[in-house]
């Protein structure tokens, strides 16, 4: 890749790893560059992936991250989010059309996950892009609060291509630190067990995306793809 594409690819992958890390979603992080972009393996830990709302939404924040980290360290976002866009709109439509998680119809659930879409039920955007816009403002806010161990997490990855977990929360600086917002929330869910690997790939816009892996959820394999843009990065706008 060009320096400028590598070092937005480098970014987009430490966002989605940070967030990985401080919202401890992961037992087991790895960040790595190739020719086709990047990838973030997550290897989960089981206690976290209980299905319940919170933990989804925890999900929802990881898979916006990349796009959030573009934002706040380039001050642009690139059209590459696309698929992380499409996965996470995706999850938050079943939270409101099948899951249960509806504020207003939460015990109704449409059928096959397959016949759930926006275009079949339109007034689902409304809800569907509140709970986005949620998701994309925490990650946002941990981006900024975060903004040196985003720094030197993408800084670390330009430079090296492959962090292994260790190398990763070394320079997170990964001390513990509660989830942004959360301090006497209760949540009360912790690490443990061996856990399952959830795989974030990346990708450029123009390589069509691996056939009969799109679909994705809590507890199944989910490839978040991201095509850097051909765009120049540089100082971030004020």
């Amino acid at each position: 890749m060009p320096p400028h594409v590598r070092l937005r690819s480098a970014i987009h992958e430490a966002g989605h790893g940070l967030a990985l890390v401080r919202l401890r979603n992961a037992k087991r992080v790895e960040l790595s560059l190739n020719a086709d972009g990047g990838a973030a393996k997550a290897f989960d830990d089981p206690d976290l992936d209980d299905q319940t709302e919170v933990s989804i939404e925890r999900f929802l924040v990881v898979a916006l991250a990349g796009r959030a980290a573009e934002e706040e360290a380039l001050g642009s976002v690139s059209a590459g989010a696309f698929s992380d866009l499409a996965c996470a709109t995706r999850i938050a439509l079943l939270m409101e059309a099948q899951w249960g998680f509806s504020r207003t119809h939460p015990l109704v659930s449409v059928g096959d996950e397959a016949l759930v879409s926006i275009a079949r039920a339109p007034w689902l955007i409304g809800p569907v892009q509140e709970r986005l816009e949620a998701a994309y403002g925490r990650a946002l806010d941990l981006m900024r609060e975060e903004r040196d161990a985003l720094g030197r997490l993408a800084e670390g990855l330009f430079n090296e291509g492959y962090l292994d977990d260790a190398r990763v929360r070394e320079l997170v600086d990964y001390r513990g630190k509660p989830e942004p917002g959360t301090a006497g929330r209760g949540d009360g869910r912790r690490g443990g067990g061996t856990g399952r690997r959830r795989t974030f790939h990346s990708r450029r816009a123009w390589r069509r995306p691996t056939p009969g892996r799109e679909r994705a959820g809590p507890g199944s394999p989910v490839p978040l793809t991201w095509a850097p843009a051909r765009v120049r990065s540089g100082p971030r706008r004020p």
